[in-house]
């Protein structure tokens, strides 16, 4: 053997060239390659051995495939971690052991990201919930932002979506529901999207705070004494959970200053009243009430309703002798009562209509019948006329019966009555 020559039995000194390298799923790779030359295998031609590994760990952290087929020139490798780079190697190999390798950098596709992490509720109102997150532990892929939906009454909405830079501060996620109903129950989602996929959602349930009460429906407003005033008023039509407080707010016309007084409700009450006294006598005064309800949220609060419509009333010796100024219109009217009032008021019209119908047939339908089986020769522009024990009879315009009484029979009947009045 000359010197510097190749020795017949030798690794292999080619290398297998690249020609595709892509990821097919969020976990697999699809690699494929043509072998060296032939006169570089330096021996017999058992096959390829490829390794891969994730790129940001140890180089001694590898997984190897042995392909023992010299004829295969294309392979794809599974289980891998989603959306990560990985250092594919392959070689090829014959009895003396393996030769140089060709390594290539490839990637995972995105796929599905984790939940987001420590979803939270911040803050709660009747109508609001400010909410917080963490970004997913694993992302598996580029994160372009967050969706949230709130499911309540077996209806899903959706927020819209939320930019990742949107909404985050120190990597910690915020956003406000808005627009909800109170006292409600929700279900609140909150899930990752890439531009490929929406990720595993996180949930919390709860329900909304109480709303403040509408106004009250005021009844009575009179001059009880000298220095004294009667109020009365209705529960509010719509109130939450419960109706905890009533705060009667009043004030001389006079002056600026308002005094409140605070008296305990109970929702099985339907109408509260009460003596507003320590008054000014001759002297004008405003007075209004609304409702109020202790937060489900935080006990040491308490959620205020709207106040009704001012009522002014003026406060003079020997008030009760006066009739009470009326009342201003009030929040809201007894519908059931003007539905039922209407309802009578069409009952009554139609019993008219059908009364007035029966009169007409039986004054005039009966007339005309009869006298439309005359001849038509013996038909004149005389009133029809019917013969009742006979007497004629006859209707006017308006449908009064006129008769006329033969004069014998008035004779007759004027003979008798004397010869009654005779035998008595």
């Amino acid at each position: 053997m000359q010197s510097g020559s190749v020795p017949e039995r030798a690794a292999p000194t080619g290398k297998p060239v690249t020609t595709i390298a892509h990821n097919t799923s969020a976990t697999s790779v699809y690699i494929s390659w043509k072998p060296p030359p032939p006169d570089t295998i330096l021996g017999e031609f058992l096959g390829y051995r490829i390794t891969y590994r994730t790129r940001d760990r140890h180089p001694d952290d590898v997984k190897e495939i042995y392909i023992r087929d010299s004829t295969v020139e294309s392979h794809e490798i599974h289980n891998l971690e989603t959306y990560t780079q990985y250092l594919v190697s392959i070689q090829v190999f014959n009895p003396e052991g393996l030769g140089p390798p060709t390594t290539v950098l490839v990637m995972t596709d995105e796929g599905v990201p984790t939940k987001p992490r420590n979803l939270s509720v911040l803050e709660i109102t009747s109508t609001t919930i400010r909410i917080s997150w963490l970004e997913p532990e694993k992302r598996n892929g580029v994160i372009h932002g967050y969706r949230v939906y709130y499911v309540y009454q077996n209806q899903t909405l959706l927020h819209l979506p939320i930019l990742k830079n949107d909404a985050a501060q120190n990597s910690v996620f915020y956003y406000t529901l808005t627009n909800l109903k109170p006292f409600t129950d929700y279900r609140i989602i909150v899930t990752a999207f890439t531009l490929k996929y929406d990720g595993e959602p996180s949930e919390v349930s709860l329900r909304t705070d109480v709303g403040g009460p509408s106004p009250p429906k005021v009844l009575n407003l009179t001059c009880h004494s000298l220095d004294t005033l009667f109020f009365s008023w209705r529960i509010p039509r719509v109130y939450h959970s419960s109706i905890d407080f009533y705060i009667v707010n009043y004030r001389n016309l006079e002056y600026d200053d308002t005094h409140e007084i605070r008296i305990s409700a109970n929702a099985s009450i339907v109408e509260t009243s009460m003596v507003i006294p320590n008054l000014t006598t001759n002297s004008a005064y405003e007075v209004k009430v609304r409702g109020a309800t202790v937060s489900t949220v935080n006990p040491k609060k308490v959620v205020l309703g709207t106040y009704c419509e001012p009522i002014k009333i003026a406060l003079r010796a020997n008030c009760e002798q006066y009739q009470p100024p009326p009342l201003r219109h009030n929040p809201y009217v007894d519908q059931e009562l003007v539905i039922l009032a209407g309802i009578v008021i069409g009952c009554f019209g139609l019993l008219l209509i059908i009364l007035a119908i029966v009169l007409w047939r039986k004054c005039f339908h009966a007339s005309y019948h009869e006298a439309g089986d005359q001849r038509p020769s013996e038909r004149t522009d005389h009133k029809p006329t019917v013969q009742s024990n006979g007497w004629k009879t006859s209707c006017d315009s308006n449908g009064i019966v006129q008769t006329s009484i033969p004069s014998e029979e008035y004779i007759n009947g004027q003979q008798q009555a004397m010869i009654d009045r005779f035998h008595r």
